[in-house]
């Protein structure tokens, strides 16, 4: 019977194992009828930001594992084989030490696009300029900044502050240890679990909902029609034009 247990035990370890190795996939959406595979390790140093520049696409952030390794795996797709020539992922280190990713994308590719799975180590920051497409990031250990053209983002369980500038999309913000700072164009604001100070210094189209705020909740302007829903808030709660 012990026997039989320490054999469960010990498989149970090895699956548990295998989940936390699980790399996250690369976050293809759409048409990809032609494609190339691109990917990247970087050694970082500990308290230091990452920074990737994607002209299209998506993009996966995880927290993985331990060491100082960020790893990258992109996928470049385009409707022609064409669409793919000239199209490169580089990397630099630069004298702050900041790991800065870039996806060259040569003129005169509408449709080609690079999407993006990055695995970064513990202490890591990430910023990230997107011109357009869904950016999911989760588990930093430092701060986030994101600034996207058009598409939907989603932030959670990160430990820093958190930054968001969106021209249209839905953002949702989920369970951040700083303060977070979003300007958000068209769609849905969501934010829940935000244990510092949350600041929308403008927001367009559609509503903000702000669940669990630690700090206070301050909101300068929001477009016409636009609702603001808001509970949990323990700090002070300013809101325009007379909202309540």
């Amino acid at each position: 019977m012990k026997k039989m247990l320490v054999l469960v035990v010990a498989a149970a370890l090895l699956v548990l194992t295998g989940c936390a190795a699980t790399a996250p996939e690369v976050p293809v959406t759409g048409a990809c009828d032609q494609t190339d595979k691109h990917n990247l390790g970087i050694e970082i140093a500990v308290d230091h930001d990452m920074v990737v520049d994607l002209p299209a696409g998506n993009i996966q952030v995880v927290r993985r594992g331990s060491g100082r390794d960020i790893k990258v795996r992109g996928q470049a797709c385009a409707p022609t084989a064409e669409g793919l020539e000239g199209v490169r992922l580089t990397s630099e280190t630069l004298a702050d030490g900041t790991v800065q990713v870039k996806a060259i994308m040569p003129a005169g590719k509408p449709k080609t696009t690079v999407h993006l799975a990055v695995e970064l180590p513990a202490r890591t920051g990430i910023k990230i300029t997107n011109g357009d497409g869904e950016i999911r990031v989760q588990g930093v250990e430092r701060n986030v900044e994101i600034h996207d053209g058009a598409g939907t983002i989603d932030v959670s369980d990160t430990k820093g502050n958190v930054v968001l500038v969106d021209t249209e999309g839905d953002v949702v913000v989920k369970s951040t240890g700083g303060n977070v700072m979003a300007q958000d164009g068209a769609g849905l604001l969501k934010a829940t679990g935000t244990k510092g100070t949350m600041v929308v210094p403008q927001k367009g189209a559609g509503d903000i909902d702000a669940d669990g705020v630690s700090g206070n909740l301050v909101v300068t302007s929001i477009g016409s029609g636009g609702k603001i829903n808001h509970k949990g808030v323990k700090g002070l709660t300013i809101l325009p034009n007379g909202m309540k």
